[in-house]
């Protein structure tokens, strides 16, 4: 799936690429500022043609890469080099529709090889919908 919306074979290159390319019209820019010091998060978002918008604000915590060596199984004696793993995803509050600054602690995240990226998800009657912004921290914390 892609971004919840575009159901398409992952192992098919090309149609995972044109899905993206499709799923990626994002309803709000969104721009991340991050002060490690005080533990704030300070989402900048505005919505795209006047829209009233609203959806939860999450911080999802990931490890670029990692790479194994598979011990069993059909794979056995390979390895194998997995990317963007979310190792921890906390809804921040809710999106109203404008910027706000959120707190959240982030001590722990600092020196490791850990990222962080904040998604905007809508919601239609508490199920979750689709990521309508999203920007990752370019820089580790």
């Amino acid at each position: 799936m892609i971004n919840g919306e575009i159901d398409v074979v992952g192992s098919r290159r090309g149609e995972v690429l044109n899905a993206i390319d499709k799923g990626t019209l994002l309803d709000a820019g969104i721009s991340l500022d991050i002060n490690t010091g005080g533990g704030a998060i300070h989402v900048s978002a505005e919505p795209r043609g006047g829209k009233t918008q609203t959806g939860t604000v999450w911080l999802v915590v990931f490890q670029p890469t990692e790479t194994v060596a598979i011990g069993r199984g059909e794979n056995a004696g390979r390895t194998v080099v997995y990317s963007n793993i979310v190792r921890d995803m906390r809804p921040l509050g809710k999106w109203r529709g404008r910027s706000e600054t959120y707190k959240t602690p982030l001590g722990k995240l600092a020196g490791s090889n850990l990222r962080c990226a904040v998604i905007i998800q809508s919601e239609d009657g508490g199920v979750p919908g689709p990521i309508r912004a999203a920007a990752i921290l370019r820089e580790p914390i």
